[in-house]
């Protein structure tokens, strides 16, 4: 079946709960490893970025998150914006509001 990780693909959908919320819109790699580490999706509403360990499963088909949909409301619509700082490194202040939203309990992952 594969990795989580390499089956995060733009255009798949995501579901949390029984509930599609959207599909994914962006895909952040982290600079030194080449690995995904964030990933966006584009919700009726918002774009809303989610971190790798937030999936509980994924297929050919879906991506499931492994969060509630409160938690995923919470989350900041980063349309339009740069999800990366002047090193290539996902900002560190949306890293925060994410692990804050999702109450995760190890953050994802932080080089810089």
């Amino acid at each position: 079946m594969g990795r989580i990780i390499d089956r995060v693909k733009e255009g798949k959908s995501v579901v949390c709960g029984s509930k599609v919320i959207g599909k994914v819109s962006r895909i952040v790699k982290d600079p030194d490893w080449n690995k995904t580490t964030l990933f966006t999706v584009k919700t009726e509403s918002k774009e809303i970025p989610l971190p790798i360990e937030s999936i509980h499963q994924a297929s050919d088909e879906e991506i499931a998150l492994g969060c509630t949909l409160d938690s995923i409301e919470a989350l900041p619509d980063v349309s339009g914006s740069d999800l990366l700082n002047e090193a290539g490194y996902i900002n560190y202040g949306l890293k925060l509001k994410v692990n804050e939203a999702l109450n995760l309990a190890r953050p994802f992952i932080d080089y810089h």
